[in-house]
């Protein structure tokens, strides 16, 4: 059984209900990864994204596995909802 995670509009993007936050990353240039952790902390409580989703928000769209790596490199105490970002074939 295959699940799909629906797509991600950029409205629902861009209102942080998801309780995230980016606290972690406050104070450095904003680059790549920030845009990255910004869009993650933005995922609503009960929703997911894919991988590729988020890639393509930040304008990065056939770097999915650019947002996985960011997103493993997060420090273990993170508050960011990273769970909630899957792969496409869920």
């Amino acid at each position: 059984m295959s699940r799909k995670a629906p797509p991600l509009s950029p409205k629902v993007a861009l209102s942080n209900q998801s309780g995230g936050t980016t606290d972690d990353i406050q104070g450095q240039p904003p680059d790549r990864r920030t845009l990255v952790w910004q869009v993650v902390a933005m995922i609503p409580t009960g929703q997911v994204a894919t991988y590729g989703q988020i890639a393509t928000l930040i304008g990065l769209p056939s770097h999915a596995r650019f947002v996985g790596t960011t997103l493993r490199q997060l420090p273990e105490n993170t508050k960011l909802p990273w769970h909630r970002v899957v792969n496409a074939g869920l």
